[in-house]
């Protein structure tokens, strides 16, 4: 089934020649369009139009394409980027985690302590050493 879809796709999207009088229709509305514009734009939009013709047909260039070594290096640097900012995170909760574990170590020191206070002056008390 999947080969007769595939047989059908391909033959329906199979280029076709339009044929010649469809391209002289086509350049025909072209040109037409190209002389209406320069016609409704003045002399001065000519001239720059035409310098512009004439320097970009001077000045193509093409992006050079980057090296192979260029992108392996740079999903490397990706990878290390993306390790470190794991790492970073990592930490930065453990950090977290720890300061909020000394600080309920500290309020439990303080309840102790007070605590502790508290039934030394009963100790003292009852042995008739108030102090």
């Amino acid at each position: 089934m999947t080969d007769d879809f595939e047989t059908q796709l391909r033959r329906a999207l199979r280029p076709e020649d339009p044929g010649a009088p469809f391209t002289e229709r086509v350049m025909q509305r072209v040109n037409g369009a190209q002389r209406a514009l320069a016609a409704s734009r003045g002399p001065r939009a000519a001239v720059l139009r035409g310098w512009l013709a004439r320097a970009g047909s001077a000045a193509r260039f093409r992006l050079p394409r980057p090296a192979p070594q260029w992108v392996a290096a740079t999903v490397l640097a990706c990878a290390v980027a993306a390790v470190g900012v794991a790492h970073w995170r990592s930490e930065s909760l453990a950090h977290s985690r720890g300061m909020q574990a000394r600080a309920e170590l500290l309020q439990a020191l303080s309840v102790t302590a007070e605590a502790l206070g508290t039934a030394r002056k009963l100790v003292l008390r009852d042995d008739g050493h108030e102090s």
